[in-house]
């Protein structure tokens, strides 16, 4: 579901920036309004920064009105158009969740692979706004301490079970001490609320609207919320909200093991890889199993990563590098090849779990807490006892042998458990009132992604009949950010309003 990957030990080779809290807050009077002020250091130049307080809770149905009367502060950036004269804005959220939409919205005037092409920079204004919890808008906080313990997320009896249930109680009670109420309030229909709020005060007339991986949600529901106000609206990196927690489970972790099942073609047929000639999955199974073992040592870490790295720590970081192949700009396949081959010399620096640290909360690759605190609002995690994890796992291990499950989702589904906020937003199908009021709305995926499966654009495209569904026939997840014919298309469709044929399939 992460655009960025949250738990392996990666740095980002370009200026991407750490996030300090905004502690200015000014009191909502009448219709929420956008205060627009000086940048933060940590934002690149070129863009426009601003504040807008919303309700921390807001009321049901459609009512973007309050329950109760505390605010909270979002921040965002605005990209202005390179024509003349006003122009309407187009939202953009790269997912997560817990990615900072804010400061990428700047970096991507530097970084191509982050930006927007020429015509979508004429047609629109780009709006980031960073996500409640998120980035600088009132960040959720956790105690790093507590985060940072080792707890085995496989649990093998009803003694481990009982352990994980504990220090997920205990981490969520911290980031409540921490954090206060806005850790109850995170799941996707406050933060759709939050993006219509910020729409009417930049009196924009329709929601233009880009959302990448759990983006891909925060647009599903917006369209089921307010579908007369939908304008142009991408998806890239689809993720569904209908599924079983089992069936969920399943679709991730198989395609997860098909992309590294791909990824090992890869290896042994191109001299790039560290593995090339050596089997580079019985050489990946031998790590597993030394690390099942006993851990395997990162002594690169210097207290910036755990020191060990067990092979449930590979399993789950692996995901977060096969999710771009060559992108210059995150993790790829080309760094998980030579990490495997560390890690098989002694060595597994570059697979372990980043340490989470007070100023994660604004990391660009996204917080490891928001990341954590928001998915377990929206994503169900009803395991009471250790056998019906234990369950899910024996049925999904069938369909992903050497990962065993180890997945975004499942990681949710173990370690919400005993979590203190409610699942507020669980998984169900979407109840579009409206369809025929609400315009086109384009649906991207990829045939390799490790964490989006196409089983689930599959499913959203049922959920919304006037969709355009296409594939890209390649690797990794999301699409725009490889400059390819596949973003060309999608940007063609934001500026100007031509969709592709239903059912097209590109390769780049």
């Amino acid at each position: 579901m992460g655009t960025f990957g949250l738990r392996s030990n990666s740095i980002l080779p370009i200026c991407l920036t750490i996030y300090s809290v905004i502690v200015a807050i000014t009191e909502a009077s009448g219709t929420p309004q956008v205060k627009w002020i000086s940048c933060p250091k940590d934002i690149p130049p070129g863009v426009e920064c601003g504040t807008i307080n919303v309700p921390l809770k807001y009321k049901g149905g459609t009512s973007t009105a309050g329950d109760g009367s505390q605010t909270i502060e979002l921040f965002l950036t605005r990209l202005k158009s390179t024509s003349t004269g006003h122009r309407q804005p187009l939202f953009f959220n790269p997912g997560g969740p817990g990615v900072p939409a804010a400061a990428l919205i700047a970096d991507g005037i530097y970084v191509p692979n982050l930006g927007f092409s020429a015509n979508v920079r004429e047609a629109f204004d780009i709006v980031g706004v960073d996500p409640r919890g998120v980035g600088h808008s009132s960040p959720v906080l956790c105690d790093a301490d507590i985060f940072n313990q080792r707890v085995p997320t496989f649990v093998k009896n009803d003694q481990d079970f009982r352990k994980l249930v504990y220090h997920n109680r205990r981490l969520g009670e911290s980031c409540r001490r921490l954090s206060g109420p806005i850790v109850d309030n995170l799941d996707v229909i406050h933060t759709v609320k939050d993006h219509e709020v910020v729409r009417q005060a930049l009196g924009a007339t329709h929601f233009n609207y880009f959302g990448l991986s759990y983006g891909s949600l925060l647009g599903q529901q917006y369209i089921e919320l307010y579908p007369k106000k939908v304008g142009r609206m991408a998806l890239d990196g689809i993720v569904a909200h209908s599924q079983s927690e089992t069936d969920t489970l399943i679709t991730e972790a198989s395609t997860y093991e098909r992309t590294l099942d791909k990824f090992f073609e890869w290896c042994d047929s191109n001299s790039t890889c560290a593995l090339h000639g050596r089997n580079s999955k019985k050489i990946f199974d031998e790590v597993l199993a030394t690390a099942d073992k006993k851990a395997i040592p990162a002594p690169g870490c210097a207290g910036s990563c755990q020191p060990n790295v067990t092979g449930e720590d590979i399993r789950y970081n692996a995901q977060d590098f096969l999710e771009f192949y060559d992108l210059p700009v995150a993790p790829n396949w080309i760094d998980l090849a030579g990490a495997i081959a560390q890690a098989h010399a002694g060595n597994a620096t570059i697979l372990s779990t980043a340490l989470a640290t007070n100023e994660s909360q604004g990391a660009v690759e996204g917080s490891p807490y928001a990341y954590l605190a928001i998915g377990c609002q929206d994503w169900r995690h009803g395991a009471s006892i250790a056998r019906q994890l234990e369950g899910r796992l024996s049925i999904t291990k069938r369909f992903a042998p050497q990962t065993k499950g180890a997945s975004q989702t499942y990681y949710y589904q173990s370690t919400c458990i005993g979590w203190p906020a409610k699942t507020t937003n669980g998984q169900r199908k979407l109840h579009i009132q409206s369809t025929s009021r609400a315009p086109p709305v384009l649906l991207v995926h990829s045939t390799y992604d490790p964490s989006c499966s196409p089983v689930w654009a599959e499913l959203v495209a049922k959920q919304l009949p006037t969709s355009v569904s296409i594939t890209r026939d390649g690797y990794g997840h999301t699409s725009h950010f490889l400059l390819g014919e596949t973003r060309s298309v999608i940007d063609l469709y934001l500026a100007t309003g031509k969709l592709p044929r239903n059912g097209a399939v590109y390769k780049t």
